[in-house]
């Protein structure tokens, strides 16, 4: 269950600091993440030169790789965005994971 004080703070840095800072080992996490069996990249863009500081994307995921999913965005140390859409009814056969280091909630 998540701390309703962890829910205010992320509301609240969201609009002082939409744009969460991209870390190399959480951009490497994603890489590892797009190889995992059962994980299809749909979209994938990052933004940023030299260093990347904006990532953007879509897996879709077979559901034997969403735990993998889960606990790859639960285990990164800052708050990425993310959404999931099944696909499938009335059981999911995959799920659209989409992730964002930006989490512009004022959209």
């Amino acid at each position: 269950m998540t701390d309703p004080g962890d829910v205010e703070r992320f509301l609240e840095e969201s609009f002082e600091r939409p744009v969460v800072r991209l870390e190399k080992d959480d951009l490497r996490a994603f890489i590892e993440l797009a190889r995992t069996e059962g994980v299809r990249i749909v979209d994938w863009h990052t933004r940023g030169t030299p260093q990347p500081d904006v990532l953007q994307g879509m897996f879709q995921v077979r559901p034997e790789a969403l735990d993998q999913v889960f606990a790859t965005l639960r285990d990164t140390r800052k708050w990425y965005w993310h959404d999931y859409f099944p696909i499938g009814i009335p059981v999911p056969d995959e799920v659209l994971v989409r992730f964002s280091n930006i989490r512009d909630l004022s959209h």
